[in-house]
């Protein structure tokens, strides 16, 4: 070979081996900076830090998407974290809470977060290091403790919580073990030992979807989202309200909220074995939006539907219960005591700190027409007794709790004919001096008050917590007139803001409070501007004292006149129905809860029940045998 075609190709070699080279590099570079592609059971992350309370995240890859606009919802983590776990294969992603939004973000990967605040993404220590699992953040639990909490905005009638671990390691067979209620709207379930993952239940019917079992959280059954769960773990306490007990047959109860212009019941155990052909049996209308069937024997099942048209799914049937059949759920065991309580309230329920302003609010109805008369009290940690409020057509009122503690809050009920009712509720109230989430204790002035036209207005707001950093409180006020025009804000360290509203209507501000790590809580409240004169607040109506009237006899003016023995043997006049006793329905001697059902199953139109004793059955003797005989015997009995 001559050295002239030796370099040649020695140079060739040189040129060729740089072009490499450089082909290497930019592939590093390029696999350096190359977009991850998200795949299904990946979870995303992001930290709400920006005042942000709802969570969306919307994915896509081309023109496949994870859902419409905006996204699917995404599940709070604790923290202001929230998380979605993937169903699919994206690429691009959006975080927005309905109307605020990112900018198209590329995805990061499985176990990123993204800050909404900073604009970044980084590692996120919590998420699980594998993919498809969710990492449970849970406080720390006493050892043997493993307690899960449902807060029951669904109003589901029989909260269920069902746990396993693989296939066969399971707290019980399905729907899994009845939660226990520790407030107005709150269950908890404590496993026996630690499981994995868990379902929540309306006893089988309506649930949720497969969880990571989040020990020391509490879920939201209505927004679908986890928190840390910070109130009372007592069992609520409640006068218990007895249903009516069926003589030989099952009872349901229908709140008619849908309207339903003939409401009837179908009802079944199997196959063979129904009250009725379908559409079923007719139910009765008992007043107040409420209709009554009782069945001639028990059921396991039933249907209530709209004369065969409008229908509910296939339910269990809840004797003495009432089914609502707008909202879908069963609500609760109808009330037969001659005071029904329709509902008894605090706000909040949970997470109450020293300091905090409570609202209990109470709402019943008497049977009797009566007004109803409303009276808080309150039982201390130490067992000593207040009232808040006393008996007055006022149904709600305020308490601020000064002390740490389980409290016991009493709710009684007064009519006008003297009936009474009671509910009692247990509250816990925590400690927040050392508290690193900010609280909302108290806001002037009180909500849905009345505020003039072109007068300053201040509003000052009480908190709580953020003892964390800097130990420091941030407020932004966020004012939207009656046309939706708001004022520009800002977090600043004051606690009052002032604005003179310049239009009447309704004014909505809504507080933030944020702590120095940006956790963030807010209310808002609605005020109504007029422009006269503020509108003072009616005093409310005291329950008049009850008094007896001692009973006076006249003094005969005349001798009594004399009797004058007559000549013949009177005519005696017998009773038509000897020995009747007023309640008696069912005719066996003595007044029982039975007569009360008897009566009912005859107003209903029962075989077998197709006649009554009117003597015994008009109980308020007006000529006529209604419901309201049925729910005087009650009050006999109760009486």
């Amino acid at each position: 070979m001559k050295m002239e075609e030796y370099l040649m190709i020695k140079i060739q070699h040189k040129v060729l081996s740089t072009i490499l080279c450089l082909v290497l590099a930019v592939s590093a570079i390029c696999a350096g900076t190359a977009q991850a592609f998200a795949a299904t059971g990946d979870t995303v992350y992001v930290k709400a830090n920006n005042g942000w309370t709802t969570l969306y995240c919307y994915m896509w890859t081309g023109n496949s998407s994870n859902t419409s606009w905006p996204g699917v919802k995404m599940t709070s983590e604790g923290n202001s974290v929230y998380s979605y776990k993937l169903d699919g294969n994206y690429e691009n992603v959006i975080f927005n809470n309905g109307s605020s939004q990112t900018k198209d973000l590329s995805y990061a990967g499985h176990g990123k977060i993204y800050d909404l605040s900073a604009g970044t993404w980084s590692d996120y220590s919590q998420a699980a290091t594998t993919q498809n699992v969710t990492a449970a953040t849970s406080p720390e639990q006493p050892s043997g403790n493993y307690t899960v909490y449902l807060k029951n905005s669904a109003g589901w009638s029989n909260p269920s919580c069902y746990m396993w671990n693989g296939t066969s390691d399971t707290n019980g067979s399905w729907p899994g073990v009845a939660m226990t209620k520790v407030s107005s709207d709150v269950y908890k379930y404590t496993a026996p030992k630690t499981f994995s993952n868990c379902i929540f239940s309306n006893n089988g019917g309506s649930q949720t979807k497969d969880f990571t079992a989040k020990i020391g959280y509490i879920y939201d059954n209505s927004t679908g989202s986890w928190s840390a769960y910070s109130g009372g773990d007592e069992p609520i306490e409640t006068t218990p309200t007895t249903p009516i007990t069926p003589g030989d047959g099952t009872v349901v109860y229908l709140k008619n909220d849908a309207n339903w212009s003939n409401p009837t019941c179908y009802m079944w155990s199997d196959s063979t074995d129904s009250n009725a052909a379908w559409p079923g049996a007719k139910m009765t209308n008992i007043g107040d939006g409420f209709w009554i069937y009782q069945a001639s024997k028990e059921y396991k099942n039933c249907i209530f539907n709209d004369g065969g048209a409008s229908q509910t799914g296939d339910l269990t049937a809840q004797n003495g219960y009432y089914y609502n059949n707008s909202k879908g759920t069963w609500e609760g065991i109808y009330d037969t005591s001659p005071i029904q309580v329709k509902s008894y309230t605090a706000d909040p329920a949970s997470g109450i700190y020293t300091g905090v302003e409570v609202t209990l609010s109470a709402e019943a109805k008497s049977s009797d027409s009566a007004s109803v008369y409303y009276k808080f009290s309150v039982t201390n940690p130490s067992g000593a007794t207040s009232v808040i409020s006393n008996f007055s057509s006022s149904a709600s009122t305020t308490w601020i709790p000064n002390t740490t503690g389980k409290y016991v809050i009493t709710f009684d009920f007064k009519d006008g004919a003297g009936n009474t009712n009671s509910r009692t509720l247990n509250l816990n109230v925590e400690d927040d001096s050392s508290l690193a989430k900010p609280v909302i204790k108290s806001v002037t002035p009180a909500n849905l008050g009345f505020i003039k036209v072109n007068t300053a207005t201040t509003v000052s707001v009480k908190a709580g917590g953020g003892k964390t950093g800097t130990n420091l409180l941030f407020y932004k006020y966020v004012v939207t007139d009656p046309n939706g025009v708001q004022n520009t804000p800002y977090y600043t360290l004051n606690s009052t803001y002032k604005f003179t509203p310049n239009t009447t209507g309704k004014y909505t501000v809504n507080v933030y409070v944020q702590g120095s790590d940006n956790s963030t809580v807010n209310k808002t409240y609605n005020y109504t501007v007029v422009s006269g004169d503020v509108p003072t607040t009616t005093a409310p109506i005291t329950m008049p004292p009850e008094t007896t009237v001692k009973p006076t006899t006249p003094v005969p003016t005349t001798a009594p006149a004399t009797t004058v023995k007559p000549t013949t043997a009177p005519v005696t006049t017998s009773p038509a129905e000897p020995g009747v006793v007023l309640g008696d329905v069912d005719g066996d001697g003595v007044v029982t809860i039975l007569d009360a059902t008897y009566l009912q199953k005859y107003l209903a139109q029962f075989k077998n029940f197709s006649s009554v004793k009117l003597e015994a059955a008009d109980v308020n003797k007006d000529g006529v045998v209604t419901i309201i005989d049925a729910t005087l015997i009650q009050k006999m009995l109760a009486n």
